[in-house]
C-alpha cells in the first residue's frame, strides 16, 4: 500500500478506479512517451492542449476550480488522487499559467464580465496564457518593475519590456504587472492588466535556455494599447492581486510528479544494471524517503491554510526535483550501453532546464526569507495541526512531561507512567488499555521526545499489542527483541519492526522540535556585532532548513496512524522512509542547533547535548540509520 492508500475511504478508492479507467482508455501512448521525454516542467502545447480538450470533455480540466466556474466538485483528497494517477500514467502536465495561476485571480478579483468572457476560454484551452512579471531590472525584487502604463482615455499605453516569459511564443494572452504611478511606496503604483498578445506594438524575442531550447522570451512593448476594462482589480492595487497569484505559483502538488520521475529512474536502474553498483540502491532509497517526507507535508496539509506551506513546498519540491535530475545525470554517465531509457536520454537537458525551478516563482532564497519572517520572527512555529481534536491530550502530556523533565535527567517508569496511565494509552480495552488509538500512541512518543524523557514506552506498547489473549499489559522492561519475538508469524513480526521504527521516528521528531525551538530562542536573544544573530540571513536560512526537517519528520509519522492501528503485514517501505527522514532531521536539526549555539553548543551544560545524543542514537537503529 502507498501512503495515499492509507487515507482513502471506499468512495475515494472508487474514484481512483474511475480515474485509472479513464486514463487507460483516453490517454494516447504518444502523449505518455512525450511526457517521459519532456525536458522541462512546461510541456509542449502540441501535447498539452489536445490533452486538455479531452479532460475538458470529461469535466476534469480544472480540478481545483469551484463547481460554479466549471470545476468537478472534488474533495481535497480526490484532487490529490487525480494528480497522483495522472502522474503515474505519465499524462502531460497542463500549462499552469491559465488554469492554475490567472484563473483563480480572475475568480477573486475579476468583474462579472471578465469572468464570463475569460474563464470558459481558459477552461477549454482556447486561450493560452503567459506571465508578464519579471523585467531586466526587476526579478526577485519585483516591486522595482518599470514597464510604464500611461492612461489615455479608455486605454493604457504600455512602453518597456518583460523578460523570462515562458511560452510567450505560444501564448495569445498575457497577465501583466505594469507601473501606473511612481508616487509613494513602490508597491502602491503597480496595476494588474490582462492583454492580447496580438496587440500592435508587441514583439517576442526568444532567449535560448542552458539546454539550447526555446522556452523563455523577452517581450518588448512599443506604444501598446490595452483597454482599461482589461484591468484586474483597481488601478495601483495590482500588488495585492499579484501576491494572491504567487501563492498558487509556489504551492501545489509536487510529490506526484517527482514520484513518477523516481519510478522511471528505478526502472532505468534495473534495466541497465546500474542498480548493482556500490551504494546505488541506497541512493534511490534516500530519494524515496525524501519524497515521502514531501508528500507527507502535502497530504497532512490538504485542508489547512498554513501561511508557511506554499513557500515550504516550493523549496522542498523544486530542490528534490533537482536532486533527481542530478541522480539521472550520474546514472547516464555510468552506463555505457546505448540506447538509454527515455529518462536518461533526456537527463542532460532536463538537468539544465530545471535549474530554473529554484528561481521562478520567487527564488528559493526568497522563500526561505518568507518562512524566516513567519517562523522565526513570529510566534512559535506551528508544528501541531491547527484544528487538532487531541489538542487537550497533547497539551496535558506536554505539561506533565515538562514538569518531570525539570526534576531529573533520567526518567523513572514508576514516576511517569501511573499518574497518566501511560502504559494503557493507545492500547485497546480488551488488552487492558483505556481504548485510545494509535494516534495517541504517536503523540506520546513525540511528547516524550519533546521533553527529552527516555522510557521503554514504545517497546511496551508494541509488546502489549502483540500479547493478544488475556487482556494483560506487557511488563515495563520488555526489550525490543523480546517485543518482536511475541509476534506469532512473519507478517506480524514485520508489523512489529515497522511500528517500533515509526514510534522511534516520532520520538526523534519531538527531540528535533525542541532543539529547533531552543535554537530559535537563542538566535533571537544572542547578540553579536550589535544585533541578534537571528538577523543574519545565513543563520535565518539554516533555521528554516531545520524547520523544514522537523516538519517532514513530524508529517510522515503523523500519517502512520493506520499502520499502527491494525496489526497486519505492515509497510516496511513506509517504516524505512520514516527512519531515513528522522535520521536526516536528527542531523540537520542537531548539527544546526550546535552551530547556532556556538561554543555553548559544544558543552554538556545545555539540554541540547542530551537531546542531540538521543536523537542520533535512535536514528541509527533502523535501515537507513
Amino acid at each position: 500500500m502507498t501512503m495515499l492508500d492509507y487515507l482513502m475511504a471506499d468512495e475515494d478508492r472508487a474514484f481512483r478506479d474511475e480515474v485509472r479507467a479513464f486514463l487507460t482508455d483516453e490517454l494516447p501512448p504518444e502523449f505518455q512517451r512525450r511526457t517521459r521525454r519532456a525536458t522541462s516542467v512546461f510541456h509542449d502545447p502540441a501535447v498539452t492542449l489536445p490533452w486538455q480538450r479531452l479532460l475538458h470533455a470529461r469535466g476534469w480540466a480544472a480540478p481545483d476550480w469551484p463547481v460554479e466556474y466549471g470545476g468537478p466538485g472534488w474533495s481535497d483528497l480526490q484532487r490529490y488522487i487525480f494528480a497522483s494517477e495522472c502522474a503515474a500514467a505519465r499524462a502531460p502536465s497542463l500549462a499552469p499559467m491559465g488554469l492554475k495561476m490567472v484563473a483563480p485571480v480572475i475568480m477573486h478579483h475579476g468583474s462579472d464580465q471578465q469572468k464570463a468572457e475569460l474563464l470558459p476560454r481558459i477552461l477549454s484551452g482556447e486561450d493560452y496564457w503567459c506571465q508578464g512579471y519579471s523585467e531586466p531590472g526587476a526579478g526577485s525584487d519585483l516591486a522595482s518593475l518599470q514597464l510604464r502604463a500611461v492612461a489615455d482615455g479608455d486605454d493604457y499605453i504600455l512602453n518597456g519590456s518583460k523578460i523570462w516569459t515562458t511560452h510567450a511564443h505560444f501564448a495569445n494572452r498575457m497577465f501583466c504587472l505594469v507601473r501606473t504611478s511612481s508616487e509613494g511606496r513602490r508597491q502602491a503604483g503597480i496595476t494588474f492588466l490582462l492583454l492580447d498578445m496580438a496587440s500592435a506594438g508587441i514583439s517576442v524575442v526568444p532567449i535560448p535556455t542552458l539546454a539550447g531550447e526555446h522556452e523563455f522570451n523577452q517581450i518588448f512593448f512599443d506604444d501598446v494599447r490595452v483597454p482599461k476594462n482589461q484591468r484586474l482589480g483597481d488601478e495601483n492595487e495590482g500588488w495585492s492581486v499579484a501576491k494572491h497569484l504567487l501563492s498558487f505559483e509556489r504551492g501545489g502538488r509536487y510529490a506526484p510528479g517527482i514520484l513518477a520521475q523516481l519510478d522511471d529512474l528505478r526502472e532505468a536502474a534495473l534495466a541497465t544494471g546500474w542498480i548493482d553498483g556500490p551504494g546505488h540502491t541506497d541512493r534511490l532509497a534516500e530519494r524515496a524517503a525524501a519524497i515521502a517526507g514531501l508528500q507527507a507535508i502535502e497530504l497532512t496539509g490538504l485542508a489547512t491554510s498554513d501561511p508557511i506551506r506554499p513557500s515550504a513546498l516550493k523549496i522542498l519540491g523544486t530542490e528534490e526535483m533537482q536532486r533527481l535530475d542530478a541522480l539521472a545525470i550520474d546514472m547516464a554517465a555510468g552506463i555505457g550501453a546505448r540506447p538509454l531509457p527515455d529518462i536518461l536520454e533526456v537527463a542532460v537537458p532536463r538537468y539544465l532546464n530545471n535549474r530554473a525551478a529554484t528561481i521562478f516563482g520567487g527564488t528559493n532564497e526568497i522563500q526561505r526569507d518568507i518562512i524566516a519572517s513567519l517562523a522565526i520572527e513570529g510566534a512559535a512555529a506551528p508544528f501541531d495541526p491547527p484544528e487538532d481534536d487531541l489538542a487537550i491530550f497533547r497539551e496535558t502530556l506536554a505539561r506533565f512531561f515538562e514538569q518531570q523533565a525539570g526534576k531529573r535527567t533520567d526518567a523513572a517508569w514508576s514516576d511517569l507512567v501511573p499518574p497518566l496511565a501511560l502504559d494503557a494509552i493507545g492500547v485497546p480495552a480488551e488488552l487492558g488499555g483505556i481504548g485510545s488509538g494509535a494516534r495517541e500512541a504517536l503523540i506520546v512518543a513525540s511528547e516524550l521526545g519533546r521533553a527529552g524523557l527516555v522510557l521503554p514506552w514504545a517497546t511496551h506498547w508494541v509488546a502489549t499489542r502483540l500479547k493478544g489473549e488475556g487482556g494483560q499489559l506487557a511488563p515495563a522492561a520488555v526489550t525490543r527483541e523480546a517485543a518482536i519475538d511475541l509476534a506469532p508469524d512473519d507478517a506480524t513480526r514485520c508489523w512489529a519492526r515497522a511500528a517500533l521504527a515509526i514510534l522511534d521516528a516520532a520520538e526523534i521528531s519531538g527531540l528535533c522540535r525542541t532543539m529547533y525551538e531552543d535554537a530559535v530562542q537563542y538566535a533571537r536573544t544572542r547578540s553579536q556585532f550589535g544585533r541578534p544573530i537571528a538577523d543574519f540571513q545565513v543563520l535565518r536560512h539554516r533555521l528554516v532548513d531545520m524547520h523544514l526537517a522537523v516538519k517532514k519528520a513530524g508529517a510522515l509519522t503523523d500519517l502512520a496512524t493506520p499502520l499502527l492501528a491494525d496489526i497486519g503485514p505492515g509497510a516496511p517501505e513506509f517504516a524505512e522512509a520514516s527512519a531515513r527522514v528522522a535520521r536526516e532531521a536528527a542531523r540537520t536539526v542537531g548539527e544546526g542547533a550546535v552551530q547556532i549555539h556556538g561554543a555553548m553548543g559544544l558543552t554538556d551544560e545545555l539540554r541540547l547535548a542530551r537531546f542531540f545524543r538521543r536523537a542520533m542514537g535512535l536514528s541509527h537503529r533502523w535501515p537507513g540509520g
